[in-house]
Order: structure tokens, then C-alpha cells, then sequence
């Protein structure tokens, strides 16, 4: 506003004679600044919030099925760890290295996802296995 008072005082005073800026600002009038901002007011900011509603929604249901799969995978993890344990634990009662290995990164992946909950105590029960099968003593 500073900037075309300015402007406006110097073509009023004849420094400024025939710049097309003030060939602009002669046809802008008050009223056709209110009608442009009314059509912003009007379409600008309604469609915005649109957006924005939208964009709300879309990162909502990005966020529900983002929670869906962290499930599902931590429940795949969940399974093959209590196989894995079923077997060698309590079937066999060792484990070799390679199946510890394997335990070790199915845990670190779960663990990584969050609400261990009782997993904790099985992987430390499993990662207390022996690596050798026990010597069976033939009588």
C-alpha cells in the first residue's frame, strides 16, 4: 500500500508519466480489488480447505493400513519364532547356530516393531539352547 502511495505521489507530481504500472493502477479501483478478493474468498479458501480435508483423510487411511501391516508382519514374526521354539526348544532341546542366527534376526525385527510382550522371555529361552545336540547315553 506504501509502495502505490508512492508510486501514485509521483505521478500526481509528474515524476512518472507513462509507466504501464500506473496505467494498471488508474484501471484498478477499489471496487475491483473487493470483487478479486471476494472471488478468492470464494473460491481460494473453500477449495483449500477441500484440500486439505482430503489430504487429511488420505494420510489417516495411509496411517490405518500402515498400523494393518506392521501387524500382520509382527504377527508372521510372531509365529515363526514360536515354530522355531516349539522345535528346537522344546522338541529337540538344542539349536544350532544357523537356526540361532535366524531366531536372532526374526527377533530383532520383531523387536524393532514394538509390544513384545511375553516374546522377550521365550527369546531368551531359546537363545540359552545349546548349539550341539545332547550325547544320548545308549544303555
Amino acid at each position: 500500500m506504501i509502495k502505490n502511495l508512492l508510486i501514485t505521489t509521483k505521478f500526481i507530481s509528474g515524476e512518472i508519466t507513462n509507466s504501464p504500472l500506473i496505467l494498471i493502477l488508474e484501471m484498478v479501483t477499489m471496487e475491483t480489488v473487493r470483487n478479486i478478493l471476494s472471488f478468492l474468498g470464494l473460491v481460494g479458501v473453500p477449495s483449500l480447505g477441500v484440500v486439505v480435508g482430503w489430504l487429511i483423510k488420505v494420510i489417516k487411511a495411509e496411517k490405518k493400513e500402515r498400523d494393518a501391516l506392521k501387524k500382520g508382519v509382527q504377527a508372521m514374526l510372531r509365529s515363526q519364532m514360536i515354530n522355531a521354539f516349539n522345535k528346537w526348544y522344546v522338541d529337540k532341546g538344542y539349536a544350532p547356530i544357523w537356526v540361532r542366527d535366524n531366531f536372532e534376526n526374526l527377533w530383532v525385527q520383531y523387536e524393532t516393531l514394538g509390544d513384545n510382550g511375553v516374546m522377550e522371555d521365550i527369546y531368551k529361552k531359546f537363545m540359552s539352547l545349546p548349539t550341539e545336540p545332547p550325547i544320548r547315553k545308549e544303555i
